[in-house]
């Protein structure tokens, strides 16, 4: 009887761990939307047209793309592609894959260097897993191209297992230096992985141990080298990125900025105080790591090291990565610290003191000054776990609400997308689909920028790699879905002309089938031949509370559209406007109530 209850609550405690990673997996389907984004265009985009066209070369695939030298990532993101029919989807589920195979890695070196208890491994498990699978990471979970960011971590916890194994020393290192090669070649902070790899799989309690594997050192850091050569062969640093003199001239800003990278997992709890308590809670992770570290040099205790060996490399990775990413980043501002995008390389400082925390504290218990020690060491690990999970549990909240605006920001991006050329929807383009800086560029780069992203869209809607495809026909009448009986998309409420020849247009929009805004308003006017041309498009983005509660809309929709347009873009004589809501997901648009008179 008792041996089924522990079996149960083994069996529960399984089922715990798991939870976050099944519920950020429904958090990807539900808000993730298949529409490439920014960087993926001169990443994936280009690869795919490159190869498409027999033009790729081994230097498209390992050229530079701001810091970093994304060939890895390319060949994946190709193979997808032609797999899929490029559903960026698929890559968010990549990164989902690769934070699996972190969990998976960091759980067998919890059972062979934390060495508790299944239950209390399962719970620390749990822990790691809240963290490994936060929604915080939500700009990386919902944008595909962030594959990068989970590969260098997803190898380094596999390099930091293989130091763990029984393998021979030759197959240890060969393996670890294709991975690091791997993540060198995948973001520019995957080099660090030839740093920190180094001393777990060069640990040796004795100098003739270390004698031993001195040429393998040297193999590897022959080996590193190479890879340097290689990487900063014709590197050039991005003229649009801060100069590292900038973080070395402001040290108290600098050192601010790594403070808030290391608490910006925890610390979105108030949009008007995220950027103090990240500073808190990442100044109180830097004192504990600093404590943890003092305490490994004061015990010299080689049996307690070798257990900690491979979680300090994950907190060497993570800091290095908040130190370089402070001198890199600083110049655009301090606030720049609480990116979701750099939550996947802090929070590893968070998820090795999880583990290294019950290391440390069970040898004190054993070898410890601190009387009560049990009664401190329970306490202590009590407060920070229940300190953990009440800051996830506050930003999981925040992520969850970035997600759903992500997902309508994609929608509406999708939908310019979609009407690139039925309609002249440029502003929008490098607004939402690949935003760019075009004002400080020359208005040489401008067009050379403008051209090739035109040609990379119509190739990749020529091979049916984009969604739905792009609507051909400036008739929007062709592309008219049927509305649910006793159904409507709202209201074209009033046409006003606010200068000479320019007007604005305004009302509401709504996709009654899937009860949410319209990703997208179309203008058109109707021609001699009694179609709906288009010639103007509106986000859909105003709040219209008047319209919310006539509804009665439980969810608070910014249901309101508005824009400007010239009259010079229209044929000349009196026209009939209509209004056409969008839906990004079925490509159909739908006529507003009121058609007005120009």
């Amino acid at each position: 009887m008792q041996k089924r209850i522990s079996q149960g609550a083994e069996s529960a405690g399984a089922a715990l761990a798991i939870v976050p990673a099944v519920f950020v997996t429904i958090l990807i389907i539900n808000y993730s939307i298949n529409v490439p984004f920014a960087d993926q265009w001169f990443n994936a985009g280009l690869t795919i047209e490159q190869f498409s066209e027999n033009t790729l070369s081994l230097g498209d695939l390992i050229a530079q793309h701001n810091e970093s030298r994304k060939f890895f990532p390319r060949l994946i993101f190709l193979s997808l592609a032609y797999l899929t029919r490029w559903d960026v989807r698929v890559e968010m589920l990549v990164s989902l894959f690769l934070a699996a195979v972190v969990s998976a890695n960091l759980y067998r070196l919890n059972r062979i260097t934390v060495n508790r208890p299944l239950a209390q491994s399962l719970f620390i498990a749990f822990l790691a897993n809240l963290l490994i699978f936060s929604p915080i990471q939500y700009e990386n979970w919902l944008w595909g191209i962030q594959v990068v960011v989970f590969l260098p971590i997803a190898c380094l916890t596999t390099c930091i297992g293989v130091a763990h194994s029984k393998l021979s020393q030759f197959t240890k290192f060969t393996i670890c230096t294709a991975l690091c090669t791997i993540s060198t070649f995948s973001f520019a902070n995957g080099m660090l992985l030839w740093i920190v790899v180094l001393p777990v799989l060069a640990f040796a309690r004795s100098h003739r141990e270390i004698i031993r594997k001195k040429w393998w050192i040297v193999a590897w850091v022959a080996f590193f080298a190479a890879n340097l050569g290689l990487y900063f062969y014709q590197y050039e640093k991005p003229n649009h990125h801060p100069r590292f003199s900038y973080a070395i001239q402001h040290p108290g800003e600098t050192f601010h900025f790594f403070l808030g990278f290391l608490g910006a997992p925890l610390a979105q709890v108030n949009p008007s105080h995220s950027l103090i308590v990240a500073t808190g809670v990442g100044l109180a992770i830097l004192l504990i790591s600093i404590a943890a570290c003092g305490y490994l040099v004061i015990c010299q205790d080689g049996e307690l090291l070798d257990r900690a060996k491979g979680w300090l490399a994950i907190a060497a990775y993570s800091g290095m990565s908040g130190a370089l990413t402070s001198l890199g980043r600083v110049g655009f501002g301090i606030d720049g610290a609480l990116a979701s995008r750099y939550t996947t390389f802090s929070v590893y400082l968070l998820i090795a003191l999880v583990h290294l925390i019950p290391i440390l504290l069970a040898h004190v218990n054993r070898n410890g000054v601190f009387l009560p020690r049990k009664l401190f060491t329970t306490g202590f690990a009590a407060s920070l776990a229940t300190a953990l999970i009440g800051l996830h549990l506050f930003t999981s909240l925040a992520a969850i609400e970035q997600m759903s605006v992500m997902r309508r920001d994609r929608l509406q991006a999708k939908a310019c997308l979609l009407l690139s050329q039925a309609i002249d929807t440029q502003k929008c383009l490098f607004e939402r689909v690949f935003p760019v800086p075009l004002d400080s560029f020359s208005p040489e780069k401008q067009e050379r920028v403008k051209a090739k992203f035109a040609r990379i869209v119509t190739r990749l809607d020529q091979l049916g790699f984009l969604d739905l495809g792009l609507v051909k026909s400036k008739d929007i009448s062709q592309i008219a879905g049927t509305l649910p009986v006793g159904a409507d998309s709202g209201w074209f409420d009033s046409l006003e002309q606010v200068d000479e020849r320019v007007y604005r247009a305004s009302g509401w929009a709504i996709l009654p089938e899937r009860n949410q805004a319209a990703d997208a308003v179309i203008l058109t006017y109707q021609d001699d031949n009694q179609r709906a041309i288009g010639f103007a498009i509106a986000d859909v983005r105003v709040q219209r509370n008047d319209v919310n509660q006539q509804r009665q809309l439980r969810e608070q929709l910014w249901l309101g559209w508005q824009t400007h347009f010239s009259a010079n873009t229209l044929p000349p004589g009196p026209l009939k406007i209509q209004a056409w809501a969008f839906d990004a997901l079925t490509g159909k648009a739908y006529p507003l109530n009121g058609i007005r008179q120009l």
